[in-house]
Formats: C-alpha cells, sequence, structure tokens
C-alpha cells in the first residue's frame, strides 16, 4: 500500500487514484481521475465509501464531462468546490528537449536575471542526499514565510524520508557562503515536481531563476522528462507566483474542477459557523 504524506491508497488503476486520510470521528477521501466522469462512475463505487463520518473531494485532472454543475451519480451530489484542495493551474517543462532549446524557450527576462546572478557570484548546488543542515536551513526559511503567509510547514521527519527513499531533491542558491534561496523538487519516475521554494531576505536578483535554471538542468542529466513547476493560484500575470513559473517557458495546463460531498451534520455545522461569522462580525 503506498502513502502520501498520510494518506492512503484506498483504490488505483491506470487512470485513477483513490486516497483516505484519517479515521471516525472523520474520515476523508480524495479522488484523482484523469477519466471522464461517466467512465469514473462505472468503473469504482464512490457510494461504498459514503458514510456519515466521510468527507469526498473528487477531482478531475482534465476531463472533458466533468463541469456538471451539480454532478449527480450513485446518490452522491456533488457540489463544485470553491475551497481548492490543488491548484488550479500549472506549467509542465519538457526536459526532453535540448539544452539550447530549453533557455531559449525561457522569458528574455529569466534569461537576464539568471546571467546576471552568475555574473554577481551566486552559485547553485542541487543534492540528492542534502545534509541535516542543509533540510534544517530550509525549514527555518520556510517557517518564517509560512507563518506569514499562513501556510502549512513541511515536516522535517517526512522530508528525511523522502531524501532516504531518493524522491526528494533539494536545490540551493547561494553566495559567498549565504544562502539566497532553495527549492525542493520532488521525483516521481520521468516526473518531476516542484514543492516548496523560499528566498531568504539576503537573496539577490536572479537567484531564484538561476536555482531553477540549474535544476532543470540536474533534472534533465538525471532522466527525467517533464518538470511540473506546482501549480499557481491565480492565472494572472499581476500574480507573482504565475509570472514566475510563466517565465520557465512550461505549457500551460489547466488542472480540471474539483467537486465535494459533505455528510449533513458536516454541512449543518459549516453553515451555522458562517452564520455566526456573519453575526459577529463589524458591520
Amino acid at each position: 500500500m503506498r502513502r502520501y504524506a498520510g494518506w492512503k491508497t484506498v483504490y488505483e488503476d491506470e487512470n485513477c487514484l483513490v486516497l483516505g486520510k484519517g479515521h471516525f470521528p472523520l474520515r476523508r477521501i480524495c479522488v484523482l481521475s484523469s477519466v471522464s466522469s461517466s467512465n469514473l462512475f462505472a468503473r469504482i463505487k464512490l457510494a461504498r465509501f459514503r458514510s456519515w463520518t466521510t468527507i469526498f473531494s473528487l477531482k478531475f485532472i482534465p476531463s472533458d464531462d466533468a463541469a456538471i454543475s451539480p454532478a449527480r451519480s450513485q446518490g452522491l451530489t456533488l457540489t463544485p468546490d470553491s475551497q481548492r484542495m490543488f491548484h488550479k493551474f500549472t506549467f509542465i517543462i519538457d526536459l526532453t528537449s535540448t539544452i539550447d532549446q530549453l533557455w531559449m524557450a525561457m522569458r528574455p527576462t529569466n534569461r537576464n536575471l539568471c546571467n546576471k546572478a552568475n555574473q554577481s557570484g551566486v552559485q547553485v548546488r542541487v543534492e540528492n542526499a542534502p545534509s541535516a543542515f542543509d533540510v534544517d536551513q530550509f525549514i527555518s526559511l520556510y517557517s518564517e514565510m509560512a507563518r506569514t503567509r499562513g501556510l502549512a510547514i513541511p515536516q522535517r521527519s517526512v522530508l528525511m524520508k523522502m531524501f532516504a527513499d531518493g524522491r526528494l531533491i533539494l536545490g540551493c542558491a547561494e553566495r559567498d557562503g549565504v544562502v539566497l534561496s532553495m527549492a525542493l523538487c520532488y521525483l516521481a519516475g520521468e516526473t518531476a515536481m516542484y514543492l516548496y521554494g523560499v528566498s531568504s531576505s539576503r537573496s539577490v536578483d536572479g537567484a531564484g531563476q538561476l536555482l531553477q535554471w540549474e535544476m532543470m538542468q540536474a533534472l534533465k542529466a538525471h532522466g527525467t522528462t517533464k518538470y511540473d513547476l506546482g501549480g499557481v493560484p491565480r492565472v494572472e500575470e499581476s500574480d507573482g507566483i504565475f509570472k514566475f513559473k510563466k517565465g520557465f517557458g512550461g505549457l500551460g495546463i489547466e488542472l480540471g474542477p474539483e467537486f465535494y460531498w459533505l455528510p449533513v451534520w458536516v454541512q449543518i455545522f459549516r453553515r451555522l459557523r458562517q452564520w455566526l461569522q456573519r453575526r459577529n462580525s463589524p458591520v
């Protein structure tokens, strides 16, 4: 049985993965599917997972007929979820291209920033088995950012296990021994995914871009064919994350719709909490 950061595999086939997490009094089921909703419902019996203690999250990645709102099948009314579990859009870089092709696919701004960082003495190293000090530095930097932005902080034990299993690599951009930017990348067969990234308060222009460029080259040398830049929350040029990731020249891909199903008691609790928030909010 494969596990994914606390989730365990409940069902799996070529185009569908069902993950489970938690126990009584509340269990969560997450269904990831790259097939149409009709084919998915014919393949697995979602109703067998349904109970008054279960929350469903259903995601199609992507599908032709999945945008039905609301969708109903097997006695489950599935509502479009505005609070997504996953990002809505990502960029995929084709690492089968030559180094020259990858370089020219980047925006001129990114290439200029990479050159600027190089000329200023920024050096990048990519580690398959980083030291405990490197991991602690990453967690320290990321924790500072996470607290200000309300993000979850990755567990050190989980990261160390992933490094030990060969599923994670760490990239670090430095100058004169000072850490400027760090990134973690997950390896899954011939595909890699950018998981976490953080820059220090002492970072310089282009350090983050140079770090990603060097990681792309290291992944290509490793035999990786696709590099998923990890998704963006908003598909807007004004969004800094979108602009940063788009600059590397990857193919933009919609990640498909998400739906959820909640037990009645959870729906009542949500509505009560929303009512209390509105009631107590200043006019």
